[in-house]
């Protein structure tokens, strides 16, 4: 893991090598079902997800605290190159942390029985990352952990 600061921007860099095979861990970011099941910030429960996981399609993503809405996390999907590379916008909504729009780069590279994913984050000012750091982290855990029961 790596993040940087320049004047301006905000570098987020996670690398993380999955168990499993590139085509599951690939359709787990583009199934809404699959997505649901891992994509949720600590302490939120995932709500409605609708994902059009194609070229220009946009996803949105609701999330609950104790049963009540409080965030949506939407965007554009900009590049789908098939079990080796996704981009695509990410925006909070409500936007507290007044952060705007990010680009998210994950770059899947397979090595057989197992996936190594490299994922970018650009945000456009320059924040603290920690938390958002922790946050993809806590997500890829909880992807490994699912994948990882439904292929054993």
């Amino acid at each position: 893991m790596m993040d940087s600061t320049e004047t301006g921007k905000t570098l987020i860099h996670l690398e993380r090598e999955f168990p499993c095979p590139v085509e599951p861990l690939f359709d787990a970011f583009l199934s809404a079902e699959e997505f649901r099941n891992w994509f949720s910030p600590p302490g939120f429960e995932a709500g409605s997800f609708r994902l059009d996981p194609v070229v220009g399609g946009e996803y949105r993503c609701e999330f609950l605290k104790q049963g009540k809405y409080v965030l949506t996390i939407k965007g554009t999907y900009k590049e789908i190159e098939k079990y080796k590379k996704l981009v695509f916008t990410l925006e909070y909504d409500p936007d507290i942390s007044e952060i705007g729009e990010c680009r998210v780069t994950i770059v899947f590279n397979s090595k057989g029985t197992a996936t190594t994913i490299l994922l970018n984050q650009e945000i456009y000012k320059s924040i603290e990352t920690e938390g958002r750091t922790k946050g993809w982290n806590f997500m890829f855990s909880q992807l490994e952990e699912k994948l990882i029961r439904k292929l054993n």
